[in-house]
């Protein structure tokens, strides 16, 4: 560039190099400087849309694929990007068009097909995005995008021995970005551990690690010392599933290990099927006194008492789908000899507010999941969204009722209201994308079945 300074494939390739090196600023003034000099540099644009999009810009990321494609209809990156946008603005159909429109110049592009793939997911065409996540795989047998996503339709559909070892591919996708906290010692590869010891840790969400930890109990059966590295809200939870030789919320705790596996990862060592799945409840308890804590702060038992939590984690990636609008809960709080608890936390509504005197604000005192699952402990059933708490009252053998979307996580499967993971728990499923006032409707009708 010194030398030549309206050298704009210089100035485009510094550009990429901000961009590795996570400065998305210089990179964006990189990238416009080389269109300046060069108006039609395609790749210049393409960049900076997808520089848009990880800004959720996505209306003027469109406007710069729409840039190019007004150019070139079949310009493959512009229109896989186009249908990334598309997906992330739910609008799957446009999504769906965008991604065969780029197969067309290359039908073998493995990054278009796992794309194609996932939205056919969002559409619940299960059977067609198997069938494309194959033809991404057979075109690059190591695209660790296309065989976790494939990963995640094999579990929904049920088909776990498949969905495990696909799904070990998500610590080499890029797009979650994930990485072990431990590399110094092997990850264990399922095998006895003839008195080894192992270093587990949660690796997701508070949800995975209480759902998980079941298999703490197993570690033993394989001849291994098992030690539970956790923090944060679960720790004090978690330190009561059996199995576990030491739990600590440090490293340093620790002390000595040979090897080392996520949670995650211990249903796929375990070769968990359907049928194999350990779910004996409760595998969690709470300490007695804490129970009665919780037994004397909410008093004298007049009611059928429900626990009710709207809403998941607002940074989770999926939570505009799992999360529903309070107001959708107001006529629970119609229901006669009923009483209403909210075991929701990080959310700001004004519960009595929109429920009513009927309802008790616990969210003061939820400090940490042990807390919670006190809470759970003295009511007659919970009704929640997606998220941790439905997960606490399952391990605890409560009974839950989960509200899920028309395409759900993975581990609640298709088309069942039941689930193998925990046996006091019942499903209730959008029957169509969006509809919650259904599903709270046949939440309702149950309810006063049971209050």
């Amino acid at each position: 560039i010194s030398q030549k300074p309206d050298y704009a494939e210089a100035h485009y390739n510094r550009a990429i190099i901000k961009e590795d090196r996570a400065d998305p600023e210089a990179a964006m003034a990189g990238y416009k400087q080389a269109i300046e000099l060069k108006p039609d540099y395609t790749d210049a644009h393409v960049k900076i849309g997808v520089l848009l999009i990880a800004q959720n810009k996505y209306e003027e990321a469109l406007a710069c694929f729409a840039l190019v494609l007004a150019e070139d209809p079949g310009q493959p990156a512009a229109l896989n990007n186009q249908g990334n946008v598309f997906e992330e603005l739910g609008r799957l159909e446009e999504a769906l068009a965008s991604y065969d429109l780029a197969l067309k110049r290359n039908p073998n592009n493995a990054d278009v097909l796992a794309n194609k793939g996932n939205v056919l997911k969002d559409l619940r065409r299960i059977d067609e995005a198997l069938e494309v996540y194959d033809r991404a795989v057979a075109a690059a047998p190591e695209s660790a995008k296309a065989l976790y996503n494939r990963g995640l339709s094999r579990l929904m559909t049920g088909r776990l021995a498949e969905g495990w070892l696909d799904y070990q591919w998500r610590w080499q996708n890029d797009t979650l970005s994930m990485s072990r906290p431990v590399d110094d010692k092997p990850v264990w590869d399922g095998r006895d551990l003839n008195g080894k010891t192992i270093l587990l840790y949660p690796e997701q969400g508070k949800g995975d690690a209480v759902q998980f930890a079941r298999y703490i109990a197993l570690i033993a059966e394989r001849g291994g010392r098992a030690v539970l590295w956790s923090s944060g809200a679960v720790l004090r939870l978690l330190s009561s599933v059996p199995g576990a030789a030491t739990v600590c919320e440090t490293l340093e705790e620790a002390g000595d290990y040979d090897c080392h596996a996520s949670l995650m990862d211990l249903p796929g060592l375990f070769e968990t099927t359907l049928e194999t799945i350990p779910k004996t409840v409760p595998y969690i308890s709470v300490d007695k006194d804490l129970i009665e804590t919780w037994s004397e702060r909410l008093g004298h038992k007049k009611d059928f008492r429900v626990g009710l939590v709207w809403a998941g984690n607002p940074e989770h990636k999926n939570d505009h789908n799992r999360s529903i609008d309070l107001e959708l809960f107001r006529p629970l709080a119609k229901i006669k000899n009923i009483s209403l608890y909210s075991l929701q936390v990080g959310r700001a509504e004004d519960v009595v507010g929109v429920l009513g005197e009927g309802v008790t604000e616990l969210k003061t005192h939820l400090t940490d999941f042990a807390e919670t699952a006190a809470a759970i402990e003295c009511l007659d059933l919970v009704i929640s969204v997606d998220t941790a708490v439905a997960h606490v009252a399952g391990a605890l053998g409560k009974p839950v009722w989960v509200l899920l979307p028309h395409v759900p996580d993975w581990r609640w499967l298709l088309d069942r209201d039941d689930s193998p993971w925990y046996p006091t728990l019942r499903l209730f499923r959008q029957g169509q994308p969006g509809d919650w006032a259904g599903v709270v409707e046949n939440v309702m009708n149950e309810l006063r079945l049971v209050a």
